[in-house]
Formats: C-alpha cells, structure tokens, sequence
C-alpha cells in the first residue's frame, strides 16, 4: 500500500492498522479529554474503591493489552495483572504476588503473540531478612503459572531494597531480565538472568563492574539483548557502558561508549540516563546525557544529547554524534528504532524536541512532539516498522503524539478521565502497530480511606 508522503510498500499488511497512524494518533490513543466529561475511548484498568499506582502495559501482535500495577491493601503493596482484549473485554484483576509484604518496582513485557512476563521486588521491611526479585508469567492463553525468584537475594548478607528489576521478551517468548544488587564487597552491580518459554532457568550472572546505576536493556525479537549502564569510577566520572547478551547464550565484553567529561568539583557525574534501542540484526543505538564541560549552564557545563552504535559483532562506532543543536541542549532522551536500524531520538528541550537517524548515521533535521516548556518525563515507544509515539507530562495532564513511519505527525492528544489531573503515563506498541497508553490519576468518586477519591490506573485503547 503507498501511502501520501511515501513511495512504495510500508509492508504492514493492514490498511485500517495503518490508518489509525496516518489520520493521528491511533485510535487506542485518539481520545481527548473536553469540558470535564469523561473520554469515551478512556477506562479504568484498575478496579473501583482500591488505591493503585506505578503502571505499566505491554500489548501484543493482535492489539491485547496486559496492565500491571501495585495495590495498597491492608496486607501489604500487592502487585496486580488485567488483560483488555482487542475486542475491549477487560479480563479479571489477578494478584500476582503474595500478601503479608510489599512489592515494589513492577514491570511487565508482552511478546507479539500474547505471552507476558511481570517481575517486581519483594521489600520486608526487615533489613537481614530476603528481598527477592520475583516473577510470573501468563501464557497467551490466560493461563498463569506460579511465582519464581528471578534472584532470591540480590543484597547479598543484607537487605537491598532498590533493585529496580526489569524484564523484556523476544518473539519466541523468552526472557530477559535486570536488575541491581550487591555483590560480596556490597558494591551495586548490574545483573542478568534469562527464562527460556517452557519456563527454564539460566544462570544469574554479573553483567557489570561495581559502582553503576540506571541499568537499561533493549531485546530484539530474535532473542538478542544489549543492556546499558551508568558507571562511577570512583574518581568523580560517569561513564556510560555497555554488554551484549547475544541469543544464543554469548555474552560479549564491557564496552565504554561516553566517558563524559573530566571530573572536577562533581562536574563529571552529571553524564547518565542512558537508553539503547536494536534493530532486527542485533545492532544497537545508544543516547545518553552528558556536560559539555563548558559554557554558561553551571559546574557541569552545558547538557547535550549524545549518541553511539554498538554493532552484533561488538563493535562501537568511532565517534559519538550530538544529537543536539543548540548550547543548552536537552535531557532525558528516549529512543525508538525500527526493524531496519532507523531510530526516532527525543528529549526535553524547549517542549520535546526529536530527531531521525538512518540506518547509516544520517540525521534529520530538529522537530517538536511538543513546545510546551513544562514537558516532562517523556517516554517514546516504536514498531518494527518504524511508527512512533511519544508520551509525556504537561500541566498537570498526560500528553501523547504520534509519529508515522513516513514521518507524519498526529496532533497532541490529552488523556484524564472525569477532568482529572493524569501522571505517570506509559506506553506500548505492538508488533502489528496497535497501541496502548496507560496513566494514573484520583476518580474523584470518594470510596478509599477516609471518604478520599482512589488513585486508579487510567487508559485508552481501542474502542
């Protein structure tokens, strides 16, 4: 199918898919909240009368969706699981974790055929006792199987209660996941594991050298994954590293892709939040944030976005390249890329500005998802064929905007329900385009503790 603004095939196979790209926001996205009234196209994922936060969703190649989130309950912070099927049927609210605890730092990944994975910690409240790093998966089918421990103790002979685990999947169903913990000398590492699809185990293993934090990780469909890091030197630097976990098992060297700036009066520690996307070969692109070491924007220097390859073979680019443009360049970047190595980079600058990357290195020229200066905690998510769309804060409200393959943006859509103020929104594309957003946000109906409106988990999905 040719589509205005593009020649030849996109290769979607589904012209009313493509359509809900081209004409905006997808529909799953297209519904603006007007006047108080509550969006038709919105719901709550979460039940009625329960305080629920920290969402995240995944959805598959048929455009099912998976929401999770953690419950406050009388026994304990729960970790939950409900599935919204293409047809808009909402399943039942499962607890995936058991009571009597807290859970905390819940993630869910979703493969193109509808088998998912969720992982959280489990916090004790007891600094000698364990705190887990836990998971469960759903089959496709609905089915669920029992809690594992991804690490039965990442504090090693104490409590370490900010592992921040994560998980991703590949088309087959096997599972990658992350996390934080300390080794013997108490030092933060990196760690892996992965969980093949008929539920088995490898080993846990180190990924990373002591001292790091904001551990990132992309996988690819077919099993390959590149996980990024944050790492102090101990001489007041950031560096920005990398590994390859290949498919097969293969796990590549550490690799240095930003040294940042020389450290002086803290004025290196400033490089970090580093994000890595891969295309269907292997090949990875990672941005990051880092000081120039100059200019008029404090200590630091002046922010700007940068950012490297890291090919299957193990290899960096030569140089990184600065996304950026102008003295005070941006921060929080996100990145998107597509089956054939084409990435959408964004970051907070004046609104949220983004740029396009070939596959060859080529940028494109500056854009907006959005001028509003008060833009914040973007998120950017992609589909193998290459359409993208950005989430972020503004004013009190969780915004969104598309970008097609061929480059067309929708407009900026305004997600709440009831006029409410929305927060914390995230996002996820499937593998056949259909997409998904999920917030939080009060429902101003008053049944929690003390009379008080609930926190719920809002979305909006196809209708």
């Amino acid at each position: 199918m040719t589509v205005p603004g593009e020649r030849g095939s996109l290769g979607l196979g589904d012209e009313t898919m493509w359509r809900r790209f081209f004409l905006g926001l997808p529909a799953v996205l297209a519904c603006i909240q007007l006047s108080g009234a509550a969006c038709a196209d919105s719901f709550y994922a979460s039940p009625a009368a329960q305080d629920a936060n920290f969402a995240d969703v995944g959805i598959d190649g048929g455009g099912n969706a998976i929401f999770t989130w953690t419950s406050f309950t009388p026994q304990g912070i729960i970790v939950q699981l409900r599935s919204r099927s293409a047809a808009g049927t909402l399943g039942a609210t499962k607890t995936l974790s058991k009571t009597g605890h807290d859970a905390q730092s819940a993630h869910v990944a979703v493969n193109g055929a509808g088998a998912a994975v969720a992982v959280w910690q489990i916090h004790h409240g007891d600094a000698s006792a364990k705190t887990p790093v836990q998971g469960r998966a759903r089959a496709a089918d609905g089915t669920f199987g029992t809690i594992f421990n991804v690490d039965p103790h990442p504090g090693g002979s104490f409590s370490f209660d900010f592992a921040n685990p994560n998980v991703a999947m590949d088309d087959v169903g096997n599972a990658v996941f992350t996390w934080i913990g300390l080794d013997s000398a108490q030092k933060r590492r990196a760690y892996a594991r992965t969980r093949a699809a008929d539920g088995t185990f490898g080993r846990a293993f180190q990924l990373s050298p002591p001292g790091v934090s904001e551990v990132r990780m992309a996988v690819n469909g077919g099993g390959d994954a590149v996980f990024v890091w944050v790492w102090n030197d101990g001489a007041g630097h950031n560096l920005i590293q990398a590994r390859r976990l290949s498919a097969d098992g293969t796990r590549g060297r550490t690799k240095i892709i930003g040294q940042g700036v020389p450290g002086s009066g803290g004025g290196g520690l400033a490089t970090g939040n580093p994000q890595v996307a891969l295309n269907s070969d292997g090949d990875a692109l990672i941005v990051w944030e880092q000081p120039d070491g100059a200019g008029a924007c404090g200590i630091n220097g002046c922010p700007k976005i940068l950012a490297r390859t890291l090919s299957k073979a193990g290899k960096v680019g030569t140089v990184p390249q600065t996304l950026t443009t102008t003295v005070d360049g941006g921060r929080s970047p996100q990145v998107a890329m597509d089956s054939r190595g084409r990435a959408v980079v964004t970051w907070r600058h004046s609104g949220l500005e983004f740029r396009t990357r070939g596959a060859g290195g080529v940028l494109g020229p500056l854009q907006q998802f959005t001028t509003a200066t008060d833009a914040d905690v973007p998120v950017l998510k992609g589909d193998p064929a290459g359409n993208t769309v950005a989430v972020w804060s503004s004013a009190s409200v969780v915004q969104a905007r598309t970008r097609s393959q061929a480059g067309v943006l929708g407009p900026i859509d305004t997600f709440s329900i009831d006029g409410q103020s929305s927060f914390g929104g995230v996002a996820a594309i499937g593998t056949n385009g259909d997409a998904i957003v999920a917030w939080g946000q009060l429902d101003g109906l008053g049944q929690c503790s003390g009379g008080t409106s609930c926190n719920r988990i809002g979305a909006a999905a196809d209708p």
